[in-house]
């Protein structure tokens, strides 16, 4: 069985309007560090509490408990995507393919998008085919990251043939201001850019004190139309259907386990997930009996 890792009350002013993860329960219940309590995400055993109940899904016999690992971030990823207002034909930069944007390019391509991939990494490019993006765009090395050409190269403005230059939607899968600001230019009027690795606060003080390091043209917002989006965490609601994406195989989340840890090496796991390699996407951590 595969369980949820936090459970809204579905019944407070937050869950009224499916902001599960701003739920005082949800942030109360978790099974994972960050929240309290923290509940030992890399204990061999984790008690299971009736509240938990709600999101338990069976593993089919043909499937792996590594393919039941990634019911969570799938599901941070789809509930993304049900963000934003897009139609089938609708042309989307997702910005970063490490496993979450190659998770976001499938999705997408699911939902009948079509998907332009960019990275610093000719690889995760490669994969990014096989993951459904119809077109891809190489970065550049990360020395260029800063200047406009690699900018709009990443934000696909650069005027090549077959590739779009305008978008109907943009994904932000790195935490990249620069990605964000030429993803604005670059949607079309009415489009959407979505926020999703940008989870690093500032201290409190710097957000009062320090002048704007993230200029954005209001105008763009308001005469233009261009939505901006945040998305965090999981959707309790969409679990089964989470679940049918991943244990079907529809998308296929075994190509981004490339690294398995012993429980005894979860240092060097965790030090792996931190400074990844051109070779590794999803780390994971197994107990012997798996």
């Amino acid at each position: 069985m595969a369980l949820h890792h936090h459970v809204p009350c579905l019944e407070c002013h937050a869950c009224r309007h499916h902001a599960y993860a701003q739920c005082p329960q949800y942030k109360r219940t978790g099974i994972t560090a960050g929240f309290e309590p923290a509940g030992g995400g890399y204990a061999e055993y984790v008690r299971v509490l009736p509240f938990v109940l709600p999101g338990v899904v069976k593993i089919p016999a043909r499937n792996s408990f590594a393919e039941a690992a990634m019911l969570e971030p799938v599901n941070t990823v789809l509930k993304a995507v049900r963000r934003l207002a897009l139609l089938p034909g609708d042309t989307v930069l997702v910005a970063g393919q490490g496993p979450i944007g190659l998770m976001f390019t499938r999705l997408l391509q699911l939902e009948g998008m079509r998907v332009l991939a960019t990275d610093l990494l000719p690889a995760r490019l490669k994969l990014a085919k096989k993951f459904g993006a119809k077109w891809t765009r190489l970065v550049g090395s990360a020395r260029c990251a800063d200047s406009p050409r690699c900018r709009a190269v990443a934000a696909g403005r650069t005027p090549q043939r077959g590739v779009p230059t305008s978008l109907d939607a943009a994904v932000i899968a790195v935490p990249s201001d620069a990605a964000v600001q030429e993803a604005l230019q670059s949607v079309r009027g009415g489009g959407q850019v979505l926020l999703f690795a940008h989870t690093k606060r500032l201290p409190p003080s710097a957000s009062r004190l320090a002048p704007c390091a993230f200029p954005l043209d209001l105008s763009s917002v308001c005469v233009d139309e261009k939505d901006l989006l945040g998305s965090y965490s999981a959707d309790f609601t969409l679990q089964a259907e989470v679940a049918r994406l991943v244990f079907s195989r529809r998308l296929d989340v075994r190509p981004l386990l490339t690294h398995r840890f012993p429980l005894a090496e979860t240092a060097a796991a965790v030090r792996l997930a931190a400074n990844p390699r051109p070779d590794s996407l999803k780390v994971l951590v197994t107990v012997a009996a798996a």
